[in-house]
């Protein structure tokens, strides 16, 4: 069986009081913080664990011409409210950039302005893992990976970190140069075969688990006979893999409100929410070997704020970023 993580830890109230204070957090600062891919997928998983205990209405959405968009991303948990504004544009590197705010709820004070797009990416990354550790078949062993970006980078390294002994074959899609310099990175995992394709169906076949990080797609990915029996599809982004909404015997989404649109909602064979899997794992989600599973993890603003929260408390911690006084305005604010 796939070797765990330690349980979460318990949820503890953020320290946000003392003197009133904004903290401006660049991506330099963030990643000078040392966190590591295992602190994302506890904290991911502690925000998973608890969704039923946030206030979390579905994010807004502009769709714009040439693939672009722009997501407007609220969450409040405890202490913590967060909003989340990200954007995806072609010829950004890394295309989704995102920058977020951060109040405490009991006194109404903004306490944070981080820089997101480290945040969007590992947590996304953390996302497709724990939908690895919670869906995929246990016997699971090859994964094939296309959207080799900083998504797709960060999915892989949190693979590494939740399955650190287990022989995997990783089959990554040739696109430009990224499978090569991806192969590259992980050259010192022992565990990790890596392997280079040329084709989606050579992508596919054989695959036990098959993860998308592709950022825009205008038609389908791939063939539903290319798919093996017990496979679990991660389409990170949701895009590419429409086709298969009505093949696979579930689908597996992180929140009802955020997909309950898509054109074929209301004809899956059966639809879960995540967070009820891992808190139900014998009676939910996959129910043998045999099943075909489609994941649409569209991305939760509650996996930002436990992923900011952690941040702001580690720079807090260094005294990190740039302070500056945060006081309430007062009757003489005009």
């Amino acid at each position: 069986s796939a070797p765990s993580m330690a349980a979460p830890a318990p949820v503890s109230a953020p320290v946000v009081r003392g003197p009133e204070e904004l903290v401006f957090l660049s991506h330099p600062d963030i990643v000078g913080l040392g966190i590591t891919p295992a602190d994302v997928i506890r904290a991911v998983e502690q925000g998973l664990l608890k969704k039923h205990s946030v206030i979390l209405p579905p994010k807004i959405h502009i769709n714009l011409p040439g693939n672009i968009f722009w997501n407007t991303m609220p969450c409040v948990f405890e202490d913590f409210y967060s909003c989340k504004m990200v954007n995806r544009y072609p010829g950004h590197e890394p295309a989704i950039l995102a920058t977020m705010v951060m109040g405490d709820m009991h006194t109404g004070q903004f306490v944070a302005h981080l820089d997101a797009t480290w945040i969007t990416a590992m947590r996304t990354g953390a996302v497709a893992a724990l939908t690895v550790k919670y869906v995929a078949k246990k016997s699971f062993s090859t994964i094939g990976m296309l959207g080799l970006g900083a998504t797709g980078t960060a999915t892989l390294h949190c693979l590494a970190a939740l399955f650190p002994d287990r022989p995997m074959t990783i089959k990554l899609l040739r696109y430009k140069d990224h499978a090569e310099v991806l192969r590259s990175k992980f050259e010192h995992h022992a565990n990790l075969h890596i392997l280079i394709v040329d084709t989606m169906e050579a992508l596919c076949r054989g695959s036990d688990v098959v993860i998308s990080a592709v950022t825009a797609a205008d038609r389908d990915l791939a063939q539903p006979e290319w798919f093996e029996s017990g496979v679990t599809i991660i389409p990170i982004h949701t895009r590419g893999f429409m086709n298969m909404d009505l093949v696979v015997d579930q689908v597996v989404g992180d929140d009802t409100g955020h997909v309950c649109d898509f054109r074929n909602f209301k004809n899956f064979r059966k639809f879960t929410e995540l967070c009820d899997v891992m808190l139900n794992p014998t009676t939910l989600g996959r129910r043998n070997d045999t099943e075909k599973i489609l994941c649409y993890n569209i991305g939760l603003a509650v996996h930002d704020l436990f992923v900011g929260r952690l941040v702001l408390e580690r720079a807090r911690a260094h005294g990190v970023g740039i302070r500056v006084p945060a006081p309430l305005p007062g009757k003489a604010f005009l």
